[in-house]
């Protein structure tokens, strides 16, 4: 089952210092730079450097895992929350020297590049908003929602399309139709415990799907697969709870 990918581009903030600042970020840069490429499960920072007085990130999207470089286009918003998620004290250093972070993201599949630009007062915005770290994870989630359906709908398996994904109170729910020449949905309704099973074994493949798991069990949210007939309507819901993703995944997940 395709699952909510969490989108894990790396954010480097660079602390620096002497009097030369700029001298010290462009060697941190290549520093940074001679690592590369910095593998994550949705792809890949292929080049970081500093230039025109900007910070610069290259990425590569695996837009074989589900999302694509025009979903990403469409919501450049996760960038500014995947920053709020970070280190605040470096972003007040960029801030203080007025250094851009530029992103520039290329699907590999679609070679579409597109390119966002963090500016000092965007990330001063983001220093000063007044959130619990709780809501802002919800609203990532909720970011990552809406880049997934973007893609969707999408065949995930023979028989199996996945139409939508929401966020709904305390739940992310995603909902599929099944070809029920190929499945019967009673039958689903009987192995509930076996989906849920096979479910959170999938999620433990990743460590993109885990920090998933870990933002869900942070905001005491639940994960639900809603399988619905294409002919019948008969709907089966899947409710995996905090406690059944603790107690699959136990303190190795942490």
């Amino acid at each position: 089952m395709k699952n909510l990918y969490y989108l894990c581009f790396v954010v480097i903030i660079i602390v620096f210092s002497g009097c030369d600042r700029y001298s010290e970020i462009k060697k941190e840069a290549d520093r940074l730079n001679s690592y590369c490429p910095i593998t994550y499960d949705c792809g890949s920072v292929t080049n970081v450097m500093f230039k025109d007085g900007m910070l610069m990130y290259k990425l590569l999207i695996n837009e074989e895992q589900g999302i694509t470089v025009g979903s990403l286009y469409n919501h450049p918003e996760i960038f500014k929350i995947m920053l709020g998620l970070g280190d605040k004290e470096s972003l007040k250093l960029l801030v203080k020297e007025q250094i851009p972070i530029c992103y520039i993201y290329r699907g590999d599949t679609s070679q579409e590049t597109h390119s966002h630009i963090i500016t000092p007062k965007d990330m001063e915005e983001i220093i000063n908003k007044k959130i619990s770290q709780r809501d802002l994870v919800r609203e990532f989630l909720a970011c990552n929602v809406d880049v997934i359906n973007e893609t969707l709908p999408q065949e995930i398996e023979r028989g199996v399309i996945l139409k939508n994904v929401e966020q709904k109170e305390d739940s992310i729910i995603y909902t599929a139709s099944l070809d029920e020449d190929l499945y019967d949905v009673i039958v689903f309704d009987k192995i509930k415990s076996e989906l849920k099973n096979g479910i959170l074994s999938n999620l433990s493949q990743t460590k993109s799907n885990r920090r998933f798991l870990r933002q869900l069990i942070e905001c005491n949210m639940n994960l639900i697969y809603r399988y619905c007939g294409d002919v019948t309507g008969t709907t089966i819901n899947v409710v995996i709870g905090g406690k059944d993703m603790k107690e699959s995944f136990g303190k190795s997940m942490y």
